[in-house]
């Protein structure tokens, strides 16, 4: 056996594996493991008899440097480094096999049998890797969150594409054994295998895609939340320095209400203290209490937004924590609002138009309920209410949302919609008191 070979073989593989790795930004530890390996591999060469066969020495060599990959990869679980240098070392094989099936016979026979062109092979192999994995890294780097969604879109048609092709060289294998033209077990054994491991793939692709589209979703409900929050703070720091200039100038308020008086000006008088009123009313009512900080947020940032001649009620609290998660409660609120502004503006001008918010709070559950004025005196199907925007394809789904948080909570849902007013309650459980 020749361990020339083996350690050129054994260095390269070992060398492409860490490229691929910086690539992928997969951490090492123990560098030094290298050299073991470098060691166990004299050593084979030394020890392991020539009968083993010509070809054999790359064969051992590749399969100790995936041996010392496994160890150096710095993940804590044994499942993790294993997954990692499997798909190292599978990403290493497969960019070599898509070249290596194209090389002649003769040229394969020469890289056996010539020491030189062994060299020349092996370092070409290297090379080739080395190229990819910057493409792929430079790739990554330049791809923003927008390009990298685009990005992964086409790469569900590439993989799409790639499942086929891998289904039909199956399929090629499996009419060579319908067709007798194959008998042997262990090609039977491997066709099958591939088969179940190509529906495996294809299940886990699946769940991956179902997962991805789940967490998109829920960042993208979470960043929503973030804004209304920091708009809800915003406003509440605003309300305070009003109030704090509102105390400031309560001074001169009364300096000038005791003038007026003196001066028996009293319409000018009533004036004043109709103005300082109505601006006390303000600022006693620009805040809305709920008694939930997630329903604080949503409410004031969505009473500020609506039209001012839109009338906007709140009744009621809730002080008890709600059975459900803060996105779950923000998507399943946020909505009713949404679908009662939205209500608002299709009602003719001569129509009063109003929004009014319930909050009751029970032993086990708390209710939330939306009234608003609605444009039609009825609806006759309430399942079936389609969004008024021309962009129906992004839009029309705040009912369904909220029906399905709803649901997923073990809560329940009535829609009422008669006399120019749409309901919506939504029933949700409390947290039980914990003895």
């Amino acid at each position: 056996m020749d361990i020339a070979r083996m350690i050129i073989t054994y260095m390269f593989t070992m060398a492409s594996y860490l490229w691929l790795l910086r690539c992928f930004n997969i951490r090492l530890k123990r560098v030094f493991l290298i050299l073991c390996g470098l060691l166990m591999v004299i050593i084979t060469g030394a020890v392991c008899p020539d009968e083993l066969g010509v070809g054999k020495e790359s064969y051992i060599s590749i399969r100790l440097a995936f041996f010392i990959l496994f160890f150096m990869i710095d993940k804590k679980k044994i499942l993790s480094k294993l997954e990692s240098a499997f798909w190292v070392a599978i990403i290493k094989d497969c960019i070599l096999l898509s070249v290596e099936i194209w090389i002649p016979k003769e040229l394969v026979d020469q890289f056996y049998n010539n020491d030189r062109v062994f060299f020349i092979y092996i370092a070409c192999e290297f090379l080739f890797i080395i190229i990819i994995g910057f493409v792929l890294e430079l790739g990554i780097k330049l791809l923003n969150q927008e390009k990298i969604l685009k990005a992964g879109k086409a790469l569900d048609y590439i993989i799409v594409i790639g499942s086929f092709t891998i289904f039909a060289c199956i399929w090629f294998v499996y009419k060579k054994i319908i067709d007798g033209e194959v008998t042997e077990l262990r090609i039977k054994v491997r066709a099958c295998f591939a088969a179940i491991a190509l529906l495996l793939l294809e299940i886990n692709i699946l769940y991956k895609k179902w997962l991805a589209n789940r967490i998109q979703k829920y960042a993208k409900a979470e960043h929503e939340l973030y804004e209304t929050q920091r708009n809800y703070y915003n406003s509440l720091l605003e309300k305070e320095s009003d109030t704090k200039k509102y105390r400031h100038d309560m001074n001169n308020h009364m300096i000038c209400i005791k003038s007026l008086l003196d001066e028996g000006k009293y319409e000018d008088l009533q004036n004043y203290i109709d103005n300082l009123y109505d601006y006390t009313n303000f600022l006693v009512n620009k805040s809305q209490k709920t008694g939930n900080s997630i329903l604080d947020a949503l409410t004031n940032y969505y009473a500020d937004s609506m039209d001012k001649d839109v009338e906007f009620k709140l009744k009621g609290m809730i002080a008890k924590p709600i059975d459900i998660d803060e996105i779950s409660l923000s998507s399943i609120y946020s909505n009713m609002l949404v679908n009662a502004i939205e209500a608002q503006t299709h009602i003719p001008p001569q129509k009063e138009r109003y929004i009014h918010v319930s909050l009751k709070e029970g032993d086990k559950f708390a209710q939330l309920i939306v009234r608003n004025a609605m444009e039609n005196e009825s609806i006759a199907n309430l399942e079936q209410i389609e969004t008024t925007k021309l962009d129906k394809e992004n839009h029309g789904f705040g009912l369904v949302n909220i029906k399905k948080n709803v649901a997923e909570h073990n809560g329940s849902l009535i829609i009422e919609a008669e006399d120019y007013e749409f309901c919506i309650k939504a029933t949700l459980p409390l947290v039980a008191n914990q003895c």
